[in-house]
């Protein structure tokens, strides 16, 4: 295709609230989304609450051992009904103390029968899709969504044939990064290499990043970037440079995670000859800005080492209704 013939999309849908609402509906809700590793719920009783885009989300470990995905609002007036981490024995609603069994069934709420309350069984947690793909857990809001596989498609094997095994991998560091900026620029900066010889001199140095070496491929509703490490004749013609900043800061965020038998040197890990990064999601958050998550500790991270069920600041606005998803 010729520049030419080539078009960016138009900048409103960068900027339109609208816009970003579409988004929200067709793409966020119906969509499979990195959440949380397996370890973080490893026991019955443990559960994490997170987000799919605008969707809260809370993960438990039921008394079976069965790993389940549930809408994290509260059936009667929409309240979060976890946040953070922890382990519990049923999940109670702060707001009004509605309590929910780790299989999502509604199992108490005070003055139910005297108000008329006969159906308990319609009015457990909403039931969402998930899946797992080695450590990482993923959620799909649609419970009608195809299966995370067929959504995945061949990238478990090209993970694997670049020599990566993701279950040997081990969790050592997690931060969060939040970009005042629409989740499309961040996702088209991490999926584009046109700049990384410039920005990124040491990534370059180590990654062939010259264009026929630098590969981003879509298939269906995904995007996937791959590149083979440089070898010690492999030459470019491309500018190493370091680009001059601006006063803004630099967006940058990176994922790492550690084989179990990881060596422990620097040294030895750059003489492995193997080089990766996943970037696992990347969602609006309610403003419409980029949230990212970025993993690489072995303690949890702040915001998750405290678990329970606190009321929000405005409980009925973690949901939109009784009957809603």
């Amino acid at each position: 295709m010729s520049a030419v013939e080539t078009r960016t999309i138009p900048w409103s849908w960068y900027t339109d609230p609208a816009v970003l609402e579409i988004e929200r509906e067709r793409i966020f809700r119906r969509s499979w989304q990195y959440v949380a590793r397996q370890d973080e719920v490893a026991e019955s009783g443990s559960f994490v609450a997170t987000r799919v885009g605008d969707v809260p989300v809370v993960l438990v470990r039921d008394e079976e051992g069965t790993l389940r995905a549930f809408l994290n609002v509260c059936r009667h007036r929409g309240s979060l009904v976890c946040e953070g981490s922890g382990k519990r024995a049923t999940l109670q609603c702060p707001y009004h103390a509605w309590t929910y069994g780790l299989d999502g069934k509604l199992v108490a709420a005070p003055r139910f029968a005297r108000e008329g309350g006969t159906d308990h069984e319609r009015l457990g947690l909403v039931q969402l899709s998930l899946d797992t793909w080695g450590p990482l857990v993923f959620v799909n809001p649609d419970v009608d969504a195809a299966p995370l596989a067929e959504f995945l498609e061949d990238a478990p094997a090209k993970i694997a044939q670049a020599g990566i095994d993701l279950d040997a991998l081990r969790f050592t560091q997690r931060y969060d990064v939040e970009l005042d900026a629409n989740w499309k620029i961040s996702a088209e900066n991490f999926l584009e290499c046109y700049h990384c010889s410039v920005a990124h001199p040491g990534f370059s140095a180590v990654m062939d990043v010259s264009p026929d070496a630098y590969l981003l491929e879509t298939q269906g509703g995904r995007m996937t970037q791959h590149s083979a490490p440089r070898t010690a004749s492999s030459t470019t013609s491309w500018p190493r440079t370091r680009a001059t900043r601006g006063s803004k800061s630099r967006w940058r965020s990176t994922s790492r995670w550690a084989p179990r038998t990881a060596p422990s040197s620097s040294a030895s890990r750059r003489a492995s000859g193997s080089a990766s990064s996943t970037k696992v999601g990347s969602c609006p958050s309610p403003s419409g800005s980029s949230r990212t998550s970025r993993a690489w500790s072995s303690t949890r991270s702040p915001e998750r080492a405290k678990g329970g069920c606190a009321p929000p600041s405005d409980p009925r606005s973690a949901g939109r209704g009784p009957e809603s998803r």
